[in-house]
């Protein structure tokens, strides 16, 4: 069945200005069907010229999973925003500001719970979060980042922002960046932040997501972000929470698509799962048979694992046997062996095998000898994944003890 959305209208002030939003609910989880169940909430934030409608889509899903979502214009965010506002008097800090209010509008309802709170945001979006979660509410337990503009303040040391370039040590007091006027208060508030520092502040959850294909903001910056958000954990253990994903062929602002891989990956990082490889299938022989009534079919393929805490290759003798009824699943299974090394440079040796009866309840049995991916629990915990067409994930609960 599918969710039916109930989208609201929200407001809230900061100082004199009016913030205006929308609630995303299930309409299956609507306040008081179930008085005694309070509802996660997630915030989305915008990003550069943008408003609420560009993270619509994102919150509509994540409702349908369950989540209370809001999504807001920022002050002065863009010229077609909601929210009260001149665009020339938006800066980075003043949509801190903004999501301050829009933080301590959403706790404040009954049906929510303020402990899960979850935020998440896009392009500057982002890096707006990230300043708020440094400076304001460092205990939000967990941050999502979608192509976030990491590299906003160094640019605008450097007198450059987007198409526009300005004396970096005497700013005009308004200039046309992209198609939006801005003024001297956003370089002037950029150039006082030291991203490294900011991100240093906070040891939550962080999920980040990048286009390998985002010519406005190199995914560098976020792969050298994620680097200082494990610097800055306290607990080791911790340091599987900071997760980066780079989305092949994503731009800066995702089409459909990448969306739904994008979502896909949102909701193992809300689940509070961390990807321990990424898994690339390619089939090679595909052979087709029928007998009784059954159709078999018996592939083999090839492949490779990447990520953080293994990198190897599937082995010879790979294979994936399907049999059907018409359109009825009557055994699927797949099994093969992956060599190569975890994260602490040994050389093992990962058995993966699958099998279901119906196509929709698995089997998965995962051994290795890797006493360092055993530590991790990839025996016990790990689940496969399907976050993209060709490839899987194995991912895990973030409880384990090391």
């Amino acid at each position: 069945m599918k969710a039916k959305i109930k989208c609201t209208k929200f407001s809230c002030r900061r100082d004199s200005l009016t913030i205006r939003g929308f609630s995303f609910l299930n309409q299956l989880n609507e306040v008081g069907q179930d008085k005694g169940k309070k509802l996660k909430p997630i915030i989305i934030c915008h990003a550069y010229m943008r408003t609420h409608k560009s993270s619509d889509s994102y919150a509509r899903v994540l409702a349908g999973l369950g989540y209370a979502a809001y999504t807001f214009d920022f002050c002065g965010g863009s010229g077609k925003s909601k929210s009260d506002g001149k665009t020339t008097e938006m800066s980075l800090l003043t949509e801190v500001q903004d999501l301050k209010s829009v933080v301590e509008h959403v706790c404040s309802l009954d049906y929510v719970d303020s402990n899960e709170l979850v935020l998440m945001g896009l392009g500057m979006g982002g890096l707006v979060t990230s300043l708020f979660v440094s400076r304001v509410k460092p205990d939000i337990k967990k941050i999502i980042l979608l192509y976030p503009t990491f590299s906003i303040p160094e640019e605008a040391r450097e007198g450059k922002l987007l198409t526009a370039s300005f004396d970096p040590k005497n700013p005009p007091e308004t200039f046309v960046c992209g198609p939006m006027k801005i003024g001297r208060r956003f370089v002037e508030d950029a150039q006082s932040i030291d991203v490294i520092k900011e991100l240093e502040n906070y040891s939550g959850a962080v999920g980040i997501i990048h286009g390998d294909k985002d010519l406005m903001v190199n995914t560098q910056y976020s792969k050298d972000a994620i680097q200082i958000f494990k610097q800055g954990t306290k607990d080791k253990k911790d340091v599987l929470n900071k997760q980066l994903f780079i989305i092949s062929g994503g731009d800066h602002g995702f089409n459909r698509m990448h969306e739904y891989y994008t979502m896909n990956i949102v909701d193992q990082i809300l689940q509070g799962r961390f990807q321990l490889m990424e898994i690339t299938v390619n089939l090679k022989d595909n052979k087709v048979s029928k007998e009784n009534g059954i159709k078999t079919e018996e592939a083999t393929f090839s492949g490779k694992a990447q990520g953080e805490y293994f990198s190897g290759k599937i082995q010879e003798g790979a294979k994936n046997l399907e049999q059907w009824k018409g359109r009825k699943p009557v055994s699927l299974s797949s099994s093969y062996v992956i060599k190569g090394l975890d994260y602490t440079g040994q050389r093992v040796r990962i058995d993966i095998s699958n099998s279901s009866t119906d196509g929709k309840n698995w089997k998965q049995e995962i051994t290795t000898d890797s006493r360092a991916l055993k530590l991790l629990g990839i025996e016990k915990n790990a689940h496969m994944v399907m976050e993209y067409r060709n490839s899987v994930s194995l991912s895990k609960k973030i409880d384990v003890k090391l």
